[in-house]
């Protein structure tokens, strides 16, 4: 099983994280463009994956302002995702980014404070515990208590 989790972001800086899992294991973690996101999703390597996990993005009442006459780019990005999975035939799957603080507890993987450079994390975290809510992978604590 191959499957992609997508932190999605603004396209024209490195802000969409990308983390590749094969059969169960991380393999890849990227920060990247809206362009190199596209272009990697649509390899044919990674026509083959199984699923895409995203983290859900929403226009908040607090942040209106902010995307008044804006392209609101991180919503472009999630309408890419959702049409490589159209295309390819993968199944899909939306995150709240509420899991996050969870996820980064279950696998003492600590999200770095610097916005700019937690993008790949988030997506590492996504993909996990995607696989751990379907019995998949042990977080850190019951690896720990089955050794």
């Amino acid at each position: 099983m191959i499957m992609l989790a997508i932190d999605p972001g603004k396209g024209a800086t490195k802000t969409i994280g990308l983390a590749k899992f094969v059969d169960n294991q991380l393999t890849e973690a990227h920060q990247m463009t809206f362009p190199e996101m596209v272009r990697y999703i649509n390899d044919r390597e990674n026509r083959v994956v199984s699923d895409i996990v995203y983290e859900s993005y929403m226009v908040r009442p607090d942040k209106l302002k902010e995307n008044v006459g804006t392209m609101v780019e991180t919503a472009q990005c999630i309408g890419a995702i959702r049409a490589a999975a159209v295309l390819y035939d993968i199944n899909l799957t939306m995150q709240n980014p509420s899991i996050l603080p969870v996820a980064s507890r279950q696998f003492q993987i600590k999200i770095p404070t610097n916005h700019a450079k937690s993008h790949s994390f988030c997506a590492i975290l996504h993909g996990m515990y995607f696989l751990h809510r379907r019995g998949l992978i042990k977080s850190t604590l019951e690896e720990k208590m089955s050794k």
